[in-house]
């Protein structure tokens, strides 16, 4: 967390903590490296999902808004699959 923020606050821009499916359990952390570099999609490819990705949360943010909500997460694999179909 940056330095100075206070519980609730709004962060300066959104964060992104990528993840994968484990073989069981809980969803594993992942990095953007090692997504890359393993193969799991193309470095393009994983810069288009990240700006789709920025694209929809801001969107969701600006709806949960008018709605007097706060928008926290947003789920990426909906994004692959939409560029899957590009």
């Amino acid at each position: 967390m940056p330095e100075g923020m206070k519980e609730h606050q709004k962060f300066p821009k959104p964060i992104l903590t990528p993840t994968t499916k484990a073989s069981e359990g809980h969803d594993e952390d992942i990095s953007r490296e090692e997504i890359i570099k393993s193969g799991l999609v193309s470095k393009e490819d994983y810069e288009q999902l990240e700006k789709y990705t920025l694209a929809i949360f801001e969107r969701g943010t600006k709806v949960a808004a008018a709605m007097g909500l706060i928008l926290l997460i947003l789920s990426t694999s909906l994004v692959k699959r939409m560029l899957k179909s590009i």
